[in-house]
């Protein structure tokens, strides 16, 4: 882990060095921060970061992927207590809190 540390380290203060270097660092940098997507179910708004492929995925298939799920949580009542057991994601849990509030 070290070495990786230090190769990845290197590399980025060469490139850094570059007009051309600088410009790509910050198009990366840029995108990983801002790499949010907005959820809408049910008039319930969620703004997730999608910094990946498997992310950006979930995100986009959200209310197609998992139906039952989502028609289940919409079912509970106020007093409900629901708890997510090994999470893959996690983006229906917070669907679920979102909806509590």
């Amino acid at each position: 882990m070290k070495n990786s540390s230090f190769a990845s380290n290197t590399f980025i203060s060469i490139i850094y060095k570059y007009y051309f270097g600088r410009l790509l660092l910050d198009y990366i940098l840029n995108n990983l921060r801002n790499n949010f997507m907005k959820i809408v179910h049910n008039d319930i708004s969620l703004k997730i970061s999608a910094p990946n492929a498997l992310n950006h995925y979930r995100v986009k298939t959200f209310s197609s992927k998992e139906p039952e799920t989502l028609e289940w949580i919409d079912r509970f009542l106020p007093e409900s207590i629901f708890w997510d057991i090994d999470a893959n994601v996690g983006l229906y849990s917070i669907f679920a809190a979102k909806k509590k509030v």
